[in-house]
């Protein structure tokens, strides 16, 4: 993932190959976009992220105003159109809060500084950036963070917000509020807002990235448990824990993906799991050859699934 604040560097090093592994991107968009003409899903990509989360890439600070955004937005799709990327994938909802008027959760503090707070009387910056995107004949994902509230337990949320409204959909990790996977009203709020953003926006496809739960945390040397063992009594239905855990994050997977294709069949969904499924050993002969943190037994996520 490239997250770096210079604009040349972001463009030399976000060239890559961009080989989604089999989520949905093999039964994506078969439609073209209206305004432009698609890059066919099923060849290769050439693609860059472009993370909003503490202001990494765009905007390059809170605070800045609508013109001197866009000025920043434009220069860095002509730095990327140069480096001969064709998609970019621009996380336009960093926490708990967008990149656009939404009905559903506030405007982002990344924008402005202030969480809820409007960044411009007649700017949207979304449809601002898909228009831009779309004008260079490259394609406009939308990259979101399904589960993340806040980076911090500091951060101050709008009194509207959902988690505020919802207490019991959020829970405290790390120093870092979650949507807690474990709870339906917290993933049908998400697919709300999914099903928004799909049916409001000419965008070529919804992506994921961190869409599992959250690393490991430490204290004192002893990893902590995440906060869901209540849960777990109520729900677990006989599975292991770490079975409960993945079919929590497969469901929003699957009812996300069936969001998406209900509201628009031509927009693609898509993720990028975790580098190591699992380490090869004896019970995971399909394992990869490595001898790394895994995504399967610590993140719960199946990517393979």
């Amino acid at each position: 993932m490239i997250k770096t604040k210079k604009i040349k560097g972001l463009a030399a090093a976000a060239f890559f190959l961009f080989c989604l592994s089999a989520l949905s991107l093999s039964s994506a968009a078969e439609g073209t976009p209206k305004k432009y003409k698609a890059i066919p899903l099923s060849d290769h990509m050439k693609g860059a992220w472009i993370a909003s989360v503490e202001n990494i890439d765009f905007p390059s600070e809170k605070g800045l105003s609508p013109r001197e955004q866009k000025k920043e937005y434009r220069k860095l799709l002509d730095s990327l159109k140069e480096a001969g990327i064709d998609t970019v994938f621009v996380q336009v909802r960093p926490a708990a809060d967008t990149f656009w008027p939404s009905k559903t959760e506030p405007w982002s503090v990344y924008l402005t500084g202030v969480q809820g707070k409007k960044p411009g009387l007649f700017y949207n910056p979304l449809k601002f950036m898909i228009k831009e995107t779309h004008k260079r004949g490259m394609a406009f994902h939308a990259w979101l963070n399904p589960y993340r509230v806040t980076n911090s337990t500091d951060a101050v949320l709008t009194d509207d917000h959902f988690a505020k409204r919802h207490p019991e959909t959020v829970v405290e990790y790390g120093g870092k509020l979650y949507y807690n996977p474990a709870n339906e009203l917290s993933r049908l709020h998400t697919e709300e807002l999914i099903g928004e953003l799909a049916s409001e926006y000419d965008i070529d496809g919804i992506h994921f990235d961190d869409y599992f739960y959250p690393y490991p945390v430490k204290e004192n040397g002893q990893e902590v448990n995440f906060p869901d063992s209540a849960d777990f009594a109520k729900t677990g239905n006989g599975m292991s824990l770490e079975d409960w855990r993945r079919n929590n994050v497969n469901t929003l997977v699957r009812e996300v993906h069936e969001t998406v294709k209900r509201v628009s069949p031509d927009i693609a969904f898509g993720i990028s799991p975790f580098g190591v499924w699992r380490n090869k050993s004896e019970e995971t002969p399909d394992g990869s050859e490595t001898k790394a943190f895994e995504c399967y037994d610590k993140l719960y996520a199946d990517s393979r699934a």
